[in-house]
């Protein structure tokens, strides 16, 4: 990222836009702060939240909130339309009313600074298709003029669980198995996050188990208890309008409802705790009263009482096996369960949260009216800091540094694969093959030469043997400390710890994996899976130059050194003596000449410089190495090192905000 696109990123202001169902919030945050971001105080709001409703008034423009609602002489009234079916103009219309005179609002009133750009975040449900999100943030983008985020509200949730230390972070990163239930008006989304290496949060949502349908019901069952029960279903079927008010009366009635002390209300078990409103007839005016007031006893009734939405089961049995599914997907009881959203101050929803997870294990947020706004506003800063990272960290590996920094080390690799395939080699390889040779099994030595190459290859590039695996553990953490040297600047530069891109000790676990060991991490699978494609290249290299360049110095070093010499007297001189050696090394010599000399005493000559042959043919095969497959060993291994900082980098973007 170029300073000056760096500097305007970093001037962003950040606002989080939590478009709800029945009511809507809004939060700041700038992209180069650190602090939580700051509720919205919108404009006839109440308790900081406005009713999501717009209306549209002859001469007086647009309404939102509650000015929406009791404003009379209306000609368009909108209530409750977040909606997935972005496409339809019942749901077009009122989005794009409502968000552009939200935006117009804050932008005239100076809730936010004037003149600086301005990232909106907004939050959709995690049962949501990519591909509504895509149409959704389009229509958004219209309605605000300006740059738009679309984020899942469970993803947001638990940005803001992590920044409110409502869940508990372990070296950076969340710990243990923790599960975010978000309950809004729509929706019931979850969001869960398991410290099992390679694991990330994941999450998924009940497209409609929502607390609207409990508004819903309050609404059928005080309609069905009133005197003027058919006259008001007659004015609500003629006037969709008065259904959207009856609705919001309904929905502020529960909340009223659930505010008030359940002590309180167990002690005086005829009160009738909730709102009254008006149902006012389109054609005559003439209204009627109706009240979203119940008693304990009846909100017991309408939460049990089964509802066609669901299949049959009423809210709270709905709710219930549908938390108990979701925390099925773990392995045992979560650590903590964090509910968040506004429906879940309803008491008995914590409750059950309790119940099925653990007195001691469920948690209800600070201010779960506001989880979603304040974590769309963390994932729309932490969107952009991380774009600067990224763009530091991929100009690093653009740049050739880490090519430079692996062809300096190249060195110290071959060395360690030459000891790869001479370790062991004579006892395994080398004798037996001489053996066979003496018993006529191998017809030339340069035969035996070759078998002992196809026999070390198949070895060394088995799925059984480590030795590669090993090499490769041990040469990049030799370099790992050179190349944190060129990532240390970017962390401090982000906010980060110097060594959050550090890549972590890397061993040998079992059939020759490579392994890495490090706390939960995403990139941990990522990390193993690209060492060991390049134990792979490595493999391929070994068989390069073995069949290639390494033939001669075989034949020539180590163990078939001390055979050459050993065998000179047979009369012929072998060692440095050009084409009669060659002569020789490919000749079926007769079985009588191969016995000449003592098998046992080469043997025990072979046994006892073992050792030191075999490093000589380590030092002797490493240039080869080199000279084979350089290139290639460079530019796959600096390539992998690349892509896992990539792989460390996708982790560690979680712990900017």
């Amino acid at each position: 990222m170029g300073r000056q696109a760096e500097g305007r990123a970093r001037d962003t202001v950040v606002v989080g836009f939590d478009l709800g169902h029945g009511e809507t919030a809004l939060v700041m945050a700038h992209a180069d702060g650190s602090t939580h971001p700051a509720v919205l105080d919108l404009p006839g709001s109440t308790r900081r939240q406005a009713l999501t409703a717009v209306a549209e008034l002859e001469g007086h423009g647009v309404l939102i909130g509650e000015a929406a609602l009791t404003t009379p002489g209306v000609h368009y009234l909108a209530t409750e339309f977040k909606s997935e079916k972005v496409q339809r103009a019942e749901v077009r219309r009122p989005v794009i009313l409502f968000v552009s005179k939200i935006a117009e609002e804050v932008r005239t009133r100076g809730l936010i600074p004037p003149g600086r750009p301005t990232l909106w975040v907004f939050g959709v449900p995690s049962s949501w298709s990519d591909t509504v999100r895509r149409r959704y943030a389009r229509l958004l983008g219209e309605a605000v003029q300006g740059d738009v985020e679309v984020v899942r509200e469970s993803r947001a949730a638990m940005l803001y669980a992590r920044e409110s230390g409502e869940i508990t972070l372990s070296a950076g990163r969340l710990s243990g198995q923790v599960v975010i239930a978000d309950l809004g008006g729509l929706t019931l989304g979850y969001t869960y996050i398991a410290d099992h290496a390679g694991s990330s949060p994941k999450d998924h949502g009940n497209p409609v188990l929502g607390a609207a349908l409990i508004d819903e019901a309050i609404r059928a069952y005080i309609v069905g208890r009133h005197e003027d029960q058919e006259r008001i279903n007659d004015i609500l079927l003629r006037d969709p309008t008065e259904l959207r008010r009856l609705r919001v009366l309904c929905r502020r009635g529960k909340e009223t409802f659930f505010r008030t002390s359940e002590a309180t209300l167990r002690l005086n078990p005829t009160v009738r705790t909730g709102e009254i409103g008006l149902v006012t007839d389109p054609d005559s005016g003439e209204t009627i009263t109706v009240h979203a007031r119940l008693s304990l006893a009846e909100m017991d009734t309408i939460l049990d009482t089964p509802l066609a939405a669901l299949d049959g089961r009423s809210w709270r049995e709905a709710f219930r096996a549908d938390l108990s599914e979701a925390l099925s997907r773990l392995d045992g009881k979560p650590d903590v369960l964090l509910l968040t959203g506004g429906p879940s101050r309803m008491p008995f929803v914590l409750d059950i949260a309790r119940e099925l997870a653990g007195a001691d294990r469920a948690v209800l947020g600070k201010e779960p009216e506001f989880a979603i706004a304040q974590g769309l506003a963390l994932a729309g800063r932490m969107g952009i800091r991380a774009a600067g990272f990224r763009a530091d960290v991929r100009q690093l590996t653009e740049s050739g540094r880490i090519t430079t920094l692996v062809e300096d080390r190249m060195g110290l690799l071959t060395d360690l694969l030459g000891s790869a395939v001479t370790e062991g080699i004579t006892e395994r390889h080398v004798i037996p093959a001489f053996v066979q040779w003496r018993n006529g099994e191998i017809r030339t030595l340069d035969d035996v030469v070759r078998r002992v190459a196809n026999e070390v290859n198949e070895m060394i590039t088995s799925s059984t043997d480590s030795r590669l695996a090993a090499a490769m553990a041990a040469w990049q953490n030799d370099l790992a400390p050179e190349l944190e040297a060129l990532t240390r600047p970017i962390c401090r530069r982000w906010g980060l710890e110097p060594e959050a891109l550090r890549l972590p000790h890397a061993s040998v676990g079992a059939g020759g994996v490579i392994k890495f060991d490090v706390d939960t991490t995403a990139a941990t699978g990522t990390l193993s899976t690209i060492s060991t494609l390049v134990s792979v290249v490595l493999a391929g290299v070994i068989s390069t130059t073995l069949f290639g360049a390494g033939l001669a110095v075989l034949a020539t070093t180590g163990p078939f050194a001390v055979i050459a010499t050993f065998l000179a007297g047979l009369g012929i001189a072998i060692v440095g003596k050009g084409r009669l050696q060659q002569h020789f090394m490919a000749a079926d010599l007769p079985r009588p000449l191969r016995r000449t000399k003592s098998e046992a005493g080469l043997i025990a000559k072979l046994r006892s410089g073992a050792r030191t042959q075999e490093e000589e043919l380590a030092r002797s095969l490493a240039p080869q190495f080199l000279a084979e497959s350089g290139r290639k060993l460079t530019d796959e291994t600096a390539r992998a090192f690349a892509q896992q900082l990539d792989a460390l980098a996708d982790d560690t973007e979680l712990l900017l905000s």
